[in-house]
């Protein structure tokens, strides 16, 4: 690509006018984690969640074919490494990553948070009666810390030198086995630590932190495997970040899981 194409592109990126950029009819596979609720989930034998709304509405915005598979987090890892999927949703940006994931960047290789789908908090949550609560300080969390398996936070949470179990495959796991062990914690967003607070079986049993242990944002990356060329990317997350800035769109996507 020649550098005016390059620079035409890039223009017409940012204004968000990519009309026949990504051909019509392709077909995009995505996979995402199937306990993620309210982002990211199993749902009538396919993916559902907020994410992947998002994820609809920006493909029949691009007459693109969409599907989300969900599915463990390893086994969509092994889908983006084999190319079964052509992209990830609902993950964070990690350089090691870019190894085998297209993330929209700027030109120095750093994430562009403006392609982002979301920020999310992650929060701390103990038994009620341990009477504690974060105050930024990681070396104050009661461990062993519960994390499920896989997920970066984990990461960051064992280079401080904390005792971090990620045994369990998914938050609802991990919250059942602080009950049940009675000591430690576990560490999960914030919106799914009160959505399970309120299930019967956790009633009145947790405490949620309200400062974050740390806030991360998360993307749709692409798969090194993918067919799916840098325009057609990059129209994608264009398409994505203008879902994103429809407050009332989003608004009606959130209240589909208000209740449940």
């Amino acid at each position: 690509m020649n550098a005016l194409k390059s620079l035409a592109l890039t223009l017409a990126v940012l204004a968000g006018t990519l009309p026949g950029v990504v051909n019509a009819g392709d077909r995009l596979i995505s996979c995402v984690d199937h306990s993620w609720y309210p982002f990211t989930f199993l749902a009538s034998y396919k993916g559902g969640g907020l994410y992947v709304d998002m994820f609809h509405e920006a493909g029949e915005r691009l007459d693109l074919t969409t599907r989300a598979r969900a599915v463990p987090w390893g086994r969509c890892m092994e889908y983006i490494h084999s190319g079964e999927a052509d992209a990830v949703i609902g993950i964070s940006f990690k350089e090691e990553r870019t190894s085998f994931l297209h993330y929209p960047t700027r030109t120095d290789g750093s994430p562009d948070y403006d392609y982002r789908l979301n920020t999310l908090d992650y929060v701390v949550v103990t038994l009620a009666d341990q009477n504690y609560q974060y105050q930024g300080d990681p070396n104050t969390i009661p461990q062993p810390v519960r994390v499920p398996n896989g997920y970066s936070v984990g990461g960051a949470l064992a280079e401080e030198g904390l005792d971090v179990d990620t045994s369990a495959r998914n938050d609802r796991a991990n919250l059942i086995n602080l009950v049940t062990a009675g000591n430690g914690s576990a560490v999960m967003l914030r919106q799914l630590a009160h959505v399970m607070a309120e299930k019967e079986f956790f009633a009145g049993k947790l405490s949620i932190s309200e400062m974050p242990y740390q806030s991360r944002r998360y993307f749709m990356a692409f798969s090194k495997q993918t067919d799916f060329s840098e325009e057609e990317r990059w129209a994608v997350w264009n398409e994505l970040k203008n879902v994103r800035n429809d407050r009332t769109l989003m608004n009606t996507f959130l209240d589909a899981y208000s209740g449940k």
